[in-house]
């Protein structure tokens, strides 16, 4: 791990593929800390903790920390998001911009001195898209998922703030009645993001997040946990979905291109619409696609 780019091209995959596991339970239920998918999250972090001051995690020690990562598309015309969600349309969306009156959405202003800047002005805004009201009801409660920061105990773990490596997971988006592992949230990043790097702070996330969802009771029985990552960093974000593997003991992580947050209204409002479709997607298992 350091914080320059490796020399040299590097592939976006790495490692063998590996079939998609079954989300099936089973029985009977092992105790929550035997579980493969908890005892590999325990491992990795232990891995991971000693180098917690890093930005990133460089492709070439993917393989040594069992990291498979590939990419995920962002575009409008698909229709998965990932291998977990399934996306609204964009007729669906442009309707959801319309009904919460997305073009009224005021800008956040600009705090230089906080020590996220654009990142967190950046959350602000996509904030505001998510908790736009109608008919005296959010936009996010309309949806299949509960939205809220993390809770005292996760938030220690969710975050890192000394010198200039500060992150934090901002909210966590997880599905009402608890009837499906996946969890989303946003991430708010001080860091620059790379193509070719994942950030430290997106892979903790989802080891964390994973072992968040299994502190849930009505969670234990599930043996794979989606979790999808908007990551926030100055004026620009992308999207990471991972999930762990308790067959072949691997983080299988796809991540999108890096997206520059456009200045003027009609791009900002369009990418606002884009995280708020991947946040507000129903989620499925693949085998639903």
């Amino acid at each position: 791990m350091s914080r320059t780019r490796s020399a040299g091209p590097v592939s976006t995959t790495t490692g063998s593929q590996n079939t998609m596991p079954s989300h099936q339970t089973s029985q009977p239920l092992e105790p929550v800390l035997q579980k493969p998918i908890v005892k590999i999250a325990l491992k990795l972090l232990r891995q991971l903790r000693p180098n917690i001051a890093q930005l990133h995690i460089d492709s070439q020690n993917w393989t040594q920390l069992h990291i498979t990562c590939s990419k995920l598309d962002l575009s409008w015309k698909s229709e998965n998001g990932g291998d977990f969600l399934r996306l609204k349309t964009p007729q669906q969306m442009q309707q959801i911009a319309s009904q919460y009156g997305f073009d009224h959405v005021s800008d956040p202003s600009r705090d230089p001195d906080h020590p996220f800047h654009d990142s967190r002005h950046m959350a602000d805004h996509l904030n505001r898209h998510l908790f736009a009201i109608s008919h005296d009801a959010y936009l996010v409660d309309c949806s299949r998922w509960i939205c809220q920061h993390p809770d005292g105990l996760m938030a220690r773990k969710l975050g890192y703030y000394p010198a200039d490596c500060q992150w934090k997971v901002d909210y966590i988006l997880d599905v009402k009645d608890a009837s499906l592992p996946h969890t989303n949230c946003t991430l708010i990043e001080a860091g620059k993001l790379e193509e070719n790097k994942l950030m430290f702070s997106e892979v903790w996330s989802i080891l964390m997040l994973t072992l968040n969802c299994l502190r849930n009771p009505q969670k234990e029985r599930y043996e794979v946990v989606p979790v999808t990552v908007v990551t926030i960093s100055g004026p620009t974000f992308r999207i990471v979905q991972g999930y762990i593997d308790g067959k072949t003991g691997s983080v299988n992580i796809r991540k999108s291109g890096i997206v520059p947050i456009g200045s003027d209204k009609k791009t900002m409002k369009e990418q606002m619409m884009l995280l708020v479709r991947w946040l507000i997607a129903e989620p499925v298992w693949p085998s639903r696609h």
